[in-house]
């Protein structure tokens, strides 16, 4: 099972599946703001969001295959201005959760655009577009676009679907070599035999 996993202070969105079907969630923020003066209200609200999103994704882990399960996340982005000690602290916990289900995998920011745009600097109205255009997807907000594009990743990073341009061979084969001189791999790519349904 691959998961594309865009975790946001305002919508945290997953899409996973194993190429042949494919499921998407939404987990909305409790509250507008993450600062708050006292750390409790902080961490209460991360517990809130990572609690729903775990109660989601764990009945589609199952212990026995915890080696066919990989998360795809988008890695932190460093130039945001704004809420990034928040997101960090949101990305560190659901990270540590994930991490007893399956193997986690970052991605880039700039490698995410250059799968879907073919450029490391595209907009993020550009990958709405092309992700709209090539695979006939609707969502309603810029996180589950990011997140089907993560899930569209791991596909192609894991051998699950082939790429359909020499970009997403590229910045697919840079998630899974970069991991890889980093962590001991702990899987072999799951062992399903399909084609993308689009």
């Amino acid at each position: 099972m691959i998961f594309g996993i865009d975790a946001s202070l305002t919508n945290t969105a997953i899409v996973y599946g194993d190429g042949k079907h494919m499921n998407t969630a939404v987990f909305p923020s409790p509250s507008k703001t993450w600062a708050g003066r006292l750390v409790r209200q902080r961490v209460d609200r991360i517990n809130d969001v990572v609690n729903r999103i775990m109660e989601w994704v764990e009945p589609n882990c199952p212990p026995q295959r915890k080696t066919e399960v990989i998360f795809f996340i988008e890695s932190y982005s460093y130039n945001s201005m704004q809420g990034g000690e928040y997101l960090g602290e949101l990305g560190g916990v659901l990270r540590v959760r994930l991490s007893d289900l399956g193997t986690i995998y970052e991605v880039a920011p700039t490698t995410l655009k250059k799968f879907v745009t073919g450029k490391g600097n595209g907009k993020k109205i550009g990958m709405v577009a092309v992700l709209s255009r090539n695979y006939n997807v609707d969502f309603d907000t810029d996180d589950e676009y990011d997140a089907f594009g993560l899930y569209l990743l791991g596909l192609v990073g894991c051998g699950v679907a082939p790429p359909r341009k020499v970009a997403e061979a590229e910045a697919a084969e840079t998630v899974m070599k970069e991991w890889a001189n980093v962590l001991p791999i702990r899987h072999e790519p799951p062992n399903i035999q399909s084609v993308l349904p689009f």
